[in-house]
C-alpha cells in the first residue's frame, strides 16, 4: 500500500456498533483500518437510549449524541451542526455513511469552514438511500444539499446511474468497493463438509432479502427427494412471518432459524452453498464474505451482485433463466423455480462448485481486501 499524509477523518453514520447491518461492519472496518495505519478517526452517530453517549469501540472513539426533538428534522439537523462546530478542531475530511439528515448539515459545515465532505450511498432500490429520503419533508433540501459534496461514493453500478440519472455531476461521483477481512473471513484447511448439504442464508429477515423466495425454492427440492440441511442466519420484521411459511411448506425439519449471531464465520464454514435472493441491494457484505470463504454462491442480478460474481461482464443484462458465471450464478430475481435449478446443479456438481468457490476467493484477495479499499478511500481523500 502506498504511504499517505495523516487524514484527520470525522465518519457521521445513522447507526453504528452494536448495530451490525452492512453498512455498520464496513463503517466499523473501515475506520478500525485507518487508525491502525495511523490516521485520526472518529464516530459521530445517533444517540441511542441504554448506550453510552461515548465510548471506545475497538479503539475507534464514537460519540452517540445526534438526536432531534419537537420538529424533528430540523432539531436533528441543528443538534448535527452544534456537534461538528464542538469538534471542528479534530477533523479535516467528514465522510457521510448514508443520505440522511445529517448530510445536509455536514456538507454544509465543510463549506463554511473550508472543510472537504463526502458522502457514501448505502443502497439503491425501494429500501435505498433516495427512498428511505423520499419519507422526509427535507428531502429535497437534503438531496440539494449533497449535490455539494466535494466526492459522492457508490459502492455499484446501480447507485452510481442512480446519481447520475437525478443530476449529480459526473465529475463529483466515484465507484468504492465495500471490503472484506480475509484475515476473518477464509476457509479452513482440509476442512470437511457434513455428508448432507447445507444451503446457507444470511443477513436480515425482511422482504428485500428474499428469503421467502429462498423457501419456495427449498420447497421444491424437497418435494424432489433432494437432500439437504437449511440454515437462516439473522433476524427482523418478516422472521416470524418466515417460519410459519416453513412451517405451512413442510420444511421446519429441514430448516434452523439460528437467529442473530456476532460471529457468522462458523455458518460460512459449514456452507455448502449460500443463497442471496434479494429484491434490491447495494453491495451485500454476505457475498464477499462468503466468497472470501469459498462458498459457492446463487444470487439475484440486483445491485452489486452481478459485479462481483460475473466481473467480466459477461451476463450484460438481467438473465431470464440462471447464469454461471465466473464466480457463482446469477439469476432473476423473485425466481424460486430458478433459484431451485440453480441450487441443484451446484449439488450435483462437486466440481464446478468448488471451482466457483477457488475462483470467488482469489477474486476477493485481488479487489476486496481491507487495505485495498482503506487505499481508495485515501487515494480519493487526495484528490478533493
Amino acid at each position: 500500500m502506498q504511504t499517505h499524509l495523516t487524514q484527520k477523518i470525522l465518519i457521521i453514520t445513522g447507526l453504528f456498533h452494536p448495530f451490525i447491518g452492512g453498512a455498520e461492519r464496513e463503517c466499523q472496518n473501515l475506520a478500525k483500518k485507518l487508525i491502525s495505519q495511523g490516521h485520526c478517526v472518529t464516530i459521530m452517530t445517533g444517540y441511542v437510549e441504554g448506550l453510552p453517549p461515548f465510548e471506545m469501540v475497538e479503539g475507534i472513539p464514537v460519540y452517540r449524541k445526534i438526536r432531534g426533538w419537537h420538529l424533528f428534522e430540523l432539531t436533528y439537523m441543528i443538534s448535527v451542526l452544534l456537534l461538528l462546530w464542538r469538534h471542528r478542531k479534530s477533523f479535516n475530511h467528514i465522510l457521510c455513511f448514508g443520505l440522511y439528515l445529517y448530510t445536509a448539515p455536514a456538507v454544509l459545515f465543510a463549506l463554511c469552514t473550508g472543510k472537504k465532505a463526502l458522502l457514501r450511498l448505502k443502497c439503491s432500490g425501494i429500501s435505498g438511500d433516495f427512498q428511505c429520503i423520499s419519507q422526509l419533508k427535507s428531502e429535497n433540501f437534503t438531496i440539494g444539499c449533497s449535490k455539494l459534496a466535494h466526492r459522492v461514493l457508490a459502492v455499484s453500478n446501480e447507485i452510481e446511474q442512480d446519481l447520475l440519472l437525478r443530476g449529480f455531476a459526473k465529475k463529483k461521483v466515484f465507484h468504492i468497493l465495500n471490503s472484506v477481512d480475509i484475515e476473518k473471513f477464509h476457509p479452513l484447511a482440509n476442512s470437511k463438509l457434513s455428508n448432507i448439504p447445507c444451503i446457507s442464508f444470511i443477513g436480515r429477515l425482511d422482504r428485500q432479502k428474499g428469503v421467502d423466495i429462498l423457501l419456495q425454492a427449498l420447497k421444491i427440492l424437497a418435494d424432489r427427494g433432494i437432500l439437504f440441511n437449511a440454515c437462516i442466519v439473522g433476524d427482523g420484521p418478516s422472521r416470524e412471518e418466515l417460519i410459519a411459511d416453513a412451517k405451512r411448506l413442510s420444511l421446519l425439519d429441514h430448516i434452523q432459524f439460528a437467529g442473530m449471531q456476532q460471529d457468522t464465520v462458523p455458518f460460512y464454514r459449514q456452507s455448502t452453498i449460500l443463497a442471496l435472493p434479494s429484491r434490491y441491494e447495494g453491495l451485500p457484505h454476505v457475498a464477499l464474505e462468503a466468497m472470501a470463504c469459498n462458498v459457492a454462491i446463487v444470487g439475484s442480478y440486483v445491485g452489486g451482485i452481478p459485479e462481483v460474481l460475473d466481473p467480466e461482464g459477461a451476463v450484460p443484462a438481467m438473465p431470464e433463466a440462471y447464469r454461471i458465471c465466473k464466480n457463482g450464478i446469477l439469476m432473476p430475481p423473485d425466481a424460486p423455480i430458478e433459484l431451485a435449478a440453480a441450487i441443484q446443479n451446484l449439488l450435483d456438481d462437486t466440481a464446478l462448485r468448488e471451482q466457483l468457490g477457488a475462483n470467488a476467493r482469489q477474486y476477493i484477495e485481488t479487489h476486496y481486501t481491507l487495505d485495498a479499499v482503506a487505499d481508495q478511500y485515501l487515494k480519493l481523500i487526495a484528490t478533493v
